[in-house]
């Protein structure tokens, strides 16, 4: 009996599709390979993917492997990343292209960017909308007449203003 709906739609929607391979593999053990692919909707090579799975691990090969990197090449970590931590903390004024230029380090100041913003170093800017709506929220708290400020100035230095 064929299924209605082709096996990659029918586990893409699953949250756990152990139980539909299981079903696959036992089919494909008792009719073979071709037949369990006609009637799950599905290629031979996926089939022939779970069945060797099946047969060298067992049920823990029907299981969703991680797809994951299992290896970040271009992670930092170890005392330079803790040089530039300090290095950041001792001059709060410096950028990461700043701190490779004068410390030479041997890290792109991408690299750099990465370790600061991992340590909490470095703070988005604030955009000009954010501004203005920090600045309208202080403007409201304000009482009645807190914001208008007058100025006086003597004009005594301005010869035409001066009373004679």
């Amino acid at each position: 009996m064929p299924a209605p709906v082709p096996y990659f739609q029918v586990v893409r929607e699953m949250k756990n599709a152990f139980n539909y391979r299981l079903c696959l593999v036992t089919h494909a053990r008792q009719h073979g390979i071709k037949a369990a692919a006609r009637a799950f909707r599905t290629t031979l090579r996926t089939a022939r993917k779970w069945l060797r799975r099946y047969q060298s691990q067992g049920l823990t090969g029907l299981q969703e492997l991680s797809r994951a990197p299992r290896s970040c090449p271009h992670k930092v970590g170890g005392e330079l990343a803790q040089k530039v931590v300090e290095l950041r903390r001792q001059l709060p004024t410096f950028g990461a292209q700043r701190l490779k230029r004068e410390w030479v380090l041997p890290l792109s100041h991408m690299a750099i960017q990465r370790i600061l913003r991992q340590h909490g170093l470095i703070h988005p800017r604030r955009r000009k909308y954010q501004k203005k709506q920090d600045l309208a929220a202080r403007k409201e708290s304000w009482a009645v007449f807190q914001q208008i400020s007058a100025g006086t100035k003597d004009l005594d230095d301005i010869a035409h203003y001066w009373r004679r």
